[in-house]
């Protein structure tokens, strides 16, 4: 009876992990209207696990989803702002960056991630740093604002999915 119990509580948890990896339908590609808000684009190159999407949350509240390979952007209100990135089923494992958004202004963040052990001849990078959840192992997730400059290339380089309603 235990191993029955036991074998469905393993396959629920290992279902609701995968309740985030439903195909996001991209569009073309359709910059943001001027605005006094701000605007945070969110890209993800081909991170792992490459087959499940993260959610974006300000403050807490989802905003939107990416997929390995795609971008996205969303309107954020002007002030300090809590920014996540991470699997839904996975809170815990969500890093998120403090940003000061700027009315008018435009924001860029990638979104990555990495699994298993890292060595380097001063040993594994574990930090603590902004925006990087380490897993104990030497892998992370991670977002990390860069240079708006780079919006052309993500733009030329990845899938556009639209969150907008």
């Amino acid at each position: 009876m235990s191993k029955t119990i036991v074998s469905l509580v393993l396959t629920l948890l290992m279902s609701a992990g995968c309740t985030s990896t439903a195909p996001l339908p991209t569009a073309s590609y359709t910059a943001p209207a001027h605005t006094s808000a701000a605007v945070l684009y969110v890209f993800r190159g081909h991170s792992m696990p490459t087959k499940a999407n993260v959610d974006i949350q300000i403050d807490g509240t989802g905003v939107g989803f990416v997929a390995p390979g795609t971008f996205t952007w969303v309107t954020v209100q002007p002030g300090k702002r809590l920014v996540g990135v991470g699997y839904p089923s996975f809170p815990n494992m969500r890093p998120e960056l403090e940003m000061d958004f700027a009315p008018g202004q435009r924001y860029l963040v990638e979104y990555d991630s990495k699994f298993g052990q890292e060595f380097s001849w001063f040993g594994t990078r574990e930090a603590p740093k902004p925006g990087v959840r380490w897993d104990g192992r030497g892998g992370y997730t991670r977002i990390r604002a860069v240079p708006i400059g780079g919006l052309s290339q993500v733009v030329d380089h990845y899938r556009y999915v639209s969150n907008q309603p």
